[in-house]
């Protein structure tokens, strides 16, 4: 409960009265400042009109530290608002420029607070805080708690899930104050050579990591490195570093850990660039203060996913499909594979934040306590058990932290030198030719495209241009060696600044590291002075890191190396989703590993399978066990059959001495995890289990349901059926069905018709507007209707799957199609039409100026792959069928002037009898259940059917057969239930259940049912 006192001097500046002045509310607002545990003092609050101290008589209302309060009797005025703004942004910069630290601004009249920061135009608006004292048992408690996130006081928290996102998320006014503050320094620094590298160097990564998801964002770069400072500063709290005593450039480059024998844990990076200016210095103090909140001495979670999750908006880590593992799905998957943690070597090789590697380390840690393991020695066999590697750039930064929270400031005290391996690199090694390691060195390129535009396994490096940097492969041999070396060669590089001096002698450095090979020093020679090249044109501070993480996967590729588990949550990203590049070679390498399918199943191949394989492929030992998350339709779906059988190269060369090997694997398990709740994933989710082997073993069918809320799951056998392109259609019909034509953009063709005005329309015409669709997306839904006259012989009616019910239509969709009698019009035809010439010259104008990459006319659109010519002649009996649904409903069309939609397939039939027999199976509950067990999940329910009723064993209508024949007379019968039933203003899915409803409670749908088991007995 909310202290009396502190409720009272609320009342006295949060009510708007009348009689209350300025003076009241100054007085009550310093006053709560002092009394509410803010961990504030009477000597900390400047009270009243302090001068600006600037020479003029100006002064400020209230203040403290960096924070500078403006009081007014009322703010219910815009005017006085954007006059009290002007003032208090003459006050922040009068300060900056007094003393050169930015400050934050409240304007308040004790009702509204409004949070400010200065930009070089003037205060910018970044928050707000309405206090309603009245109405509000916690109203004191909110604002104490608005203001203790701005003013960094208080007493230590503990750093909880909640508290994270209360304090540094999003929503926060500090967030929106550090964001705004580092979106200033950027802008200020993006030009930089050195900015631009490292911006550059990130970019491509990510496109590597993410596809077409990813867009090179600024903002996104800023938000990484907000990210990125935040876990380097919690770095060094969790080991009871004092951030505040170091530069900003100490604690971006990690000096103290390395000073302390602790590597790879904080160093110069990608993000490192606001350390380099006196606005980002008072910016990274300004984290260390933050951060400084917080009580990091006992961990228990991902804290460190947590932040991601707080910092990176949530629209934002969506669209690039960025969703990380939960703590108890990690922990329950360590469990089941980990059965030796002190011998096991572990690898996640797409660790995102460090959640299994959290767990993974814990699990080691108690092992070893158990065993006696001293903590030094535990801590010595830990570096050599597990590993973490991932693309993402800010996923490695994060890991790292997550390692180093794992084993926990006590066991730290006692230790010898510790190297975190975790380290950014490239797993899938998509550019890795067959003979890198064999060749004696490996080489980084400086500059390249994000991946080669190639068909080949063997082409050049993901990082390609003249420039290389070169090294021995025997020098990689001990990796805290060759990160040692590294550093050590980097840092002497940055400091030749002149291309005209002589690069200095690293004979000094090649000794102390023990390189006495002429060749190797040669090499290494050659390399130091493109690192200095690189400085002199101020583009070397991030080849040092660059180059240790980039050699690292090969470094674990080798034989002697691999790992004895595999575990994490691969990344998902659709092959629709990749780029150009990225889709050849993802082909090439999904071919030599029997994971290519083509033709129809191209767009919904998924990384994710390839991921395993090749991981598993380059560092998995011979009977080592993995486990991975993966989305649910890998255990049934077409597209992964062939990853299913576990028999995935034959003859493929290891990539280290060109010996020859074969990548099979015996899968033991899978987990479903579609019934647990909430959801995990956007969409559901299973683990997949199993070992490699010389012998290959199919995926089994049966597996464990996971169902229930998370702190209580239960267990239960299970089994899924999974498709395959060898067995095809079994029916029949399945070569006949066909899907309509996508119409899109939708407002271009859908419409309303217009009532005639008063003096009416020429004979024959008729005016219409674009009917708008909530489906619509970018730019078209953005884009005003078209309106306009059109000769009424263009305005077809049209079906899509929210005008089918069971056994009937509903009224049509209207649209406008370029279409005279059976035939489409090509573009030259039109102009016979003036009106529809008129009107498509319009939208194709509309079109071509939005439709973005995409290099199809307005007509190659509409007629993609012939689909909308394909129903032309519109066939006198159609039956028709939605594309997908919990349900699948079907009905037959005899309107020959009715044309269809993608959301719909359809059959052409020999006769009226035909249609309805067809139709009576598709809306029997004997064939919904059939179908419902092949059907993809979506996590609102089933999704697709398209040609999966064609999978059953529906045979081609005989009209001898007097059973074919009485499920045609059950349609006639059907179809007068169905139309007897007043579906007007119904929409589709009331519509579907009345109908569903009428034919049961009128027994037909039971007669139905047993009818069509007895035609077909294999769908009882």
């Amino acid at each position: 409960m909310t202290p009396l006192p502190l409720v009272a001097h609320m009342q006295s500046f949060a009510r708007r009265t009348n009689t209350r002045t300025e003076a009241d509310i100054h007085m009550g607002i310093a006053a709560f400042l002092t009394i509410a545990p803010l961990g504030l003092s009477e000597s900390h609050v400047v009270r009243l009109e302090e001068q600006t101290q600037d020479g003029t008589r100006r002064r400020i209302d209230i203040g403290y530290g960096r924070l500078v309060i403006e009081v007014k009797r009322s703010l219910t005025s815009p005017a006085v608002v954007v006059a009290a703004e002007k003032q208090l942004g003459d006050y922040m910069a009068t300060l900056r420029e007094r003393d050169g630290h930015d400050y934050a601004g409240v304007l308040t009249d004790g009702v509204l607070w409004i949070l400010y920061t200065q930009a070089p135009d003037g205060p910018v608006q970044l928050d707000t805080h309405a206090v309603d004292v009245d109405g509000d048992q916690e109203a004191p408690e909110r604002l104490r708690l608005w203001l203790e996130t701005i003013l960094l006081t208080g007493d230590k928290i503990k750093p909880t899930p909640h508290l994270i996102e209360e304090r540094l998320g999003t929503a926060s006014p500090r967030f929106k104050l550090d964001r705004a503050r580092l979106g200033e320094i950027y802008s200020a620094q993006a030009s930089s050579p050195d900015v631009e590298l490292k911006r550059h160097l990130w970019a491509r990564l990510l496109r590597t990591a993410l596809g077409t998801n990813f867009g090179d964002d600024p903002d996104l770069f800023i938000d990484h490195t907000l990210l990125v400072l935040e876990a380097e500063i919690i770095a060094h709290l969790v080991v009871g570093i004092d951030p505040s005593s170091l530069t900003a450039r100490e604690i971006v480059a990690g000096d103290t850990f390395r000073l302390a024998g602790i590597f790879n844990v904080v160093e110069s990076d990608f993000f490192d660039w606001p350390a380099e200016t006196d606005e980002g210095i008072d910016f990274v103090h300004s984290l260390v203060r933050e951060l400084a909140q917080f009580d990091w001495d006992e961990v228990s979670h991902d804290v460190l996913k947590v932040l991601y999750e707080a910092v990176i908006d949530k629209r934002v880590r969506k669209n690039l499909g960025e969703y990380y593992t939960p703590d108890w799905l990690a922990k329950r998957m360590i469990d089941e594979v980990i059965t030796d943690p002190l011998n096991q070597k572990v690898m996640d090789p797409a660790c995102g934040s460090g959640t299994f590697l959290f767990h993974a380390i814990r699990r080691f840690l108690v092992a070893a306590d158990e065993s006696g393991v001293e903590n030094r020695e535990a801590l010595n066999r830990l570096q050599d058990r597990v590993f973490g590697m991932d693309i993402h750039p800010v996923s490695a930064v994060l890991a790292r932290v997550t390692y180093l929270l794992a084993i926990g400031r006590e066991r730290l005290a006692d230790r010898e030198t510790l190297t975190i391996p975790v380290y950014l690199g490239d797993s899938m090694q998509w550019g890795r030719v067959a003979d890198t390691l064999a060749s004696g060195n490996i080489a980084i390129e400086v500059d390249s495209p994000d991946l080669a535009t190639v068909n080949s396994e063997s082409h050049a490096a993901l990082w390609d241009s003249g420039e290389k940097l070169t090294f021995p492969i025997d020098s990689i041999d001990n990796p805290g060696h060759f990160d040692r070396l590294i550093n050590d060669l980097a840092e002497i590089a940055q400091k030749y600044t002149d291309s005209a001096a002589e690069v200095p002698s690293i004979a000094a450095v090649l000794d102390t590291h023990g390189i006495a090979d002429a060749r190797q020093r040669d090499t290494l020679t050659e390399t130091f002075a493109i690192l200095c090249s690189l400085n002199a044109r101020e583009r070397d501070h991030i080849w040092g890191y660059f180059v240790r993480n980039q050699i690292r996967p090969l470094w674990f590729s080798s034989p002697e190396r691999r790992v004895d588990v595999l575990i994490g949550n691969p990344p998902w990203v659709a092959y629709r989703f990749m780029t150009a590049s990225m889709q050849a070679q993802y082909k090439a390498l999904a071919i030599t590993r029997n994971q290519w399918h083509g033709g129809q199943l191209t767009p919904t191949q998924d990384l994710v399978s390839l991921f395993i394989a090749r991981t598993v492929e380059q560092f998995l030992q011979p009977d080592g066990t993995f486990a991975f998350v993966s989305p649910l339709a890998v255990l049934s779906r077409m597209q992964f059959e062939g990853f299913r059988k576990g028999r995935w190269a034959q003859e493929l060369s290891d990539g280290v001495d060109n010996v020859s090997q074969n990548v099979n694997v015996q899968f033991h398990t899978s987990w479903d995890l579609k019934g647990v709740r909430p959801n995990i994933f956007p969409a559901h989710a299973a683990v997949l289990f199993g070992r490699r082997s010389h012998q290959a073993s199919a995926l089994p069918a049966e597996t464990i349901n996971l169902s229930g809320r998370v702190n209580a799951l239960i267990e239960s056998e299970g089994s899924t059926e999974a498709l395959s392109q060898t067995t095809g259609f079994v029916s029949p019909y399945g070569k006949r069905a066909l899907q309509g034509p996508t119409v899109v953009p939708h407002f271009m063709f859908f419409a309303k018709e217009l009532p005639p005005t008063a003096i009416g329309r020429p004979h024959g015409t008729t005016e219409v507007v674009s009917a708008r669709s909530t489906q619509e997306k970018v730019p078209w839904k953005s884009l005003p209707s078209h309106s306009g006259p059109i000769e009424k012989t263009f305005v077809k009616k049209v079906h899509s799957g929210s005008t089918i019910v069971a056994f009937r239509a509903l009224d049509p969709s209207i649209a406008i199609f370029p279409v005279d009698g059976n035939t489409l019009l090509t573009e030259s035809q039109m102009a016979s039409y003036p009106l529809l010439r008129q009107r498509w010259d319009a939208l194709a104008q509309v079109w071509d100026a939005n439709k973005g990459k995409s290099k199809l006319s307005l007509m190659e659109r509409l007629n993609y792959q012939q689909t909308f010519q394909k129903q032309l002649p519109v066939p006198t009996h159609r039956v028709v069928y939605t594309t997908s649904g919990t349900r699948l409903v079907a009905a037959v069309l005899d309107d020959p002037a009715t044309l269809i939609n993608n959301r719909l397939y359809w059959i052409a039939t020999d006769s009226r009898a035909e249609a309805g027999y067809l139709v009576t199976i598709l809306n029997s509950e004997p064939f919904a259940t059939k179908v419902g067990r092949l059907q993809g999940l979506g996590l609102y329910g089933p999704r697709d059917f398209h040609t999966l009723p064609w999978r059953l064993n529906i045979p081609m209508f005989d009209d001898g057969d007097n059973a074919h024949r009485a499920l045609s007379a059950l349609h006639e019968e059907a179809q007068v239930v169905a139309c007897d039933i007043n579906l007007d203003g119904a929409e589709s899915t009331r519509a579907r259940k009345l109908v569903r409803d009428a034919l049961a409670s009128s027994g037909l749908q039971a007669r139905i049912d047993a009818a069509v088991v007895e035609a077909i007995p294999s769908l009882s």
